[in-house]
């Protein structure tokens, strides 16, 4: 009688379990998900290539109006602007100590 009342008793914690899984898979999938009529990706995916493909058209906008106008005048206003692009895209310099 006690074997089948645990039985009972297990079989509803591995319910619950389930239950618990399925609903963070879901959160997981409404946080993390973007939906729309005939696409489905990934929000961080999708942010990742949209600022790769803004700064990928900074830098070529940067680099062909330095290269076509050599002043000081230009390089003063596009030279920053592909510092703080390419800066923000290399990784952090730092030194390992052991």
């Amino acid at each position: 009688m006690t074997d089948h009342k645990e039985d009972k008793q297990e079989i509803s914690i591995i319910t619950k379990h389930k239950i618990d899984v399925e609903d963070d898979n879901r959160k997981f999938e409404h946080d993390n998900y973007y939906n729309s009529c005939c696409l489905r990706c990934d929000k961080r995916a999708l942010q990742f290539i949209v600022q790769a493909i803004f700064s990928a058209i900074v830098i070529i906008f940067c680099i062909t109006i330095l290269l076509v106008n050599q002043d000081c005048a230009t390089f003063s206003r596009y030279g920053p602007l592909l510092g703080l692009v390419i800066g923000v895209w290399l990784p952090q310099p730092h030194m390992n100590s052991k």
